[in-house]
């Protein structure tokens, strides 16, 4: 709702200054010190806001798309080979409490990103390096290159974190930008405006033609 009330505000000002600089109009604001000049001061300010708002259109995309890669790999990660795995640790080591304990399969899985990647981890970590554990899971084809894919499929989550992390950075720096920016766009037009109705207030159809009601 913000960003369409933005690109909204963006439009009425493009029309109000591409009109501005209309004779009729320009001889009246003037008396103002709203010349020609001025007018390309306040332009200026609006092309920088809409280069700013295009800017943080496309940053919140990047990471709307790197958040989607990282959620879909998660799913996959977790579906197809993390919670089989564990399933079948389960059951494998049912009752050797001390392997299930070292491979931290009892209880439920931690949903908190860093918790989940870690309690993983120490899954695939100890499993590699516990020939107990290797043995037992090639009776059922997983293999230690199974295992260490796995791992391998682990690690490159935490890399599709800190890419989705760096995107979401850049769009909360780009929202940033773009709301100083419209700040000045704003308070200018918000001055402009109020000039134009008194300078204009006997010509109606003029301040329409600026976007502006009598």
């Amino acid at each position: 709702m913000r960003n369409q009330k933005i690109a909204q505000d963006l439009g009425g000002y493009q029309l109000t200054l591409t009109n501005a600089t209309d004779p009729e109009i320009l001889e009246a604001t003037q008396n103002f010190n709203y010349d020609t000049e001025r007018i390309a001061e306040g332009t200026v300010l609006l092309q920088q806001a809409q280069q700013l708002n295009i800017k943080q259109e496309k940053e919140y995309g990047e990471q709307y798309s790197a958040t989607t890669v990282l959620d879909n790999a998660i799913d996959e990660f977790n579906d197809s080979t993390y919670m089989p795995h564990i399933r079948l640790a389960r059951k494998l080591f049912a009752t050797d409490n001390g392997i299930l304990s070292m491979l931290d399969v009892n209880g439920r899985r931690r949903w908190r990103y860093e918790e989940y990647i870690s309690q993983a981890r120490t899954f695939y970590n100890n499993a590699l390096s516990t020939p107990q554990v290797l043995s037992k899971f090639a009776m059922v084809n997983i293999t230690t290159e199974t295992l260490q894919a796995s791992l391998d499929q682990l690690n490159n989550l935490d890399l599709l974190r800190a890419a989705q992390k760096n995107e979401s950075g850049e769009a909360q720096q780009a929202t940033d930008d773009r709301d100083r920016a419209m700040d000045e766009i704003n308070e200018w037009m918000s001055l402009y405006y109020t000039v134009a109705k008194i300078a204009l207030a006997d010509k109606p159809q003029l301040l329409e033609k600026l976007g502006v009601k009598a």
